[in-house]
């Protein structure tokens, strides 16, 4: 990672410690400088050739968010059965708990205007895996566009990632979420908020 950070185009953040995928993610987009944002996880590298039809739809959207079930994606190797079931609760969750329309909450490829990041995230308090169900709802609430965009992607198999072991935590972040994000919503950005800036 370390040869990536030579590029003067580029910011390499690090955190002291393990404050959470939300943390890391809210802190890149709070710093970032770019008019358009995009959070892309490790295995969605396959992902990087849907960028210009992303782009594209920011013309008419303020958030796109890329969709691994979406009748126009392009899956080259598909999750383990286990792992798909898992994320078909996800779903379910966010459906009850939060109302969320999208069919793929948590595919870790989605692309931000610059206003948009900055007001969603500068008001989002998540730090665990639920922080992706907290941007959309807030984004809603602060009247964003948000549509879903069919892209391609690959099972990256080695995964670590244990979903009995996050299930528990994911849902009572749904329901602090819900709690907490009208007041959110409401809540007029800071002024150190406004002001951060960095190379994205």
């Amino acid at each position: 990672m370390d040869q990536f950070a030579q590029d003067p185009r580029i910011r390499l953040l690090r955190n002291e410690h393990n404050r959470g995928k939300g943390y890391s993610v809210r802190r890149g987009m709070l710093e970032a400088s770019g008019e358009l944002r995009l959070m892309c996880d490790a295995d969605c590298t396959a992902s990087l050739v849907s960028l210009p039809a992303m782009e594209a739809l920011t013309a008419e959207y303020d958030i796109v968010a890329g969709a691994r079930n979406a009748a126009d994606s392009e899956v080259e190797r598909y999750q383990p059965i286990q792992r798909r079931a898992a994320s078909l609760a996800f779903i379910f969750l966010c459906r009850r708990v939060m109302g969320e329309p999208l069919r793929d909450v948590f595919c870790g490829f989605k692309m931000f205007t610059a206003d948009a990041a900055q007001n969603v995230f500068s008001r989002a308090t998540i730090d665990g895996w639920a922080f992706d169900a907290e941007a959309f709802a807030l984004a809603r609430a602060l009247g964003y566009r948000v549509t879903p965009c069919g892209i391609v992607w690959t099972h990256r198999p080695g995964s670590r990632l244990s979903i009995p072991h996050i299930m528990i935590p994911v849902l009572r972040e749904l329901v602090a979420t819900r709690r907490h994000i009208r007041a959110a919503a409401l809540r007029p950005v800071r002024a150190s908020d406004e002001s951060a800036t960095a190379v994205g």
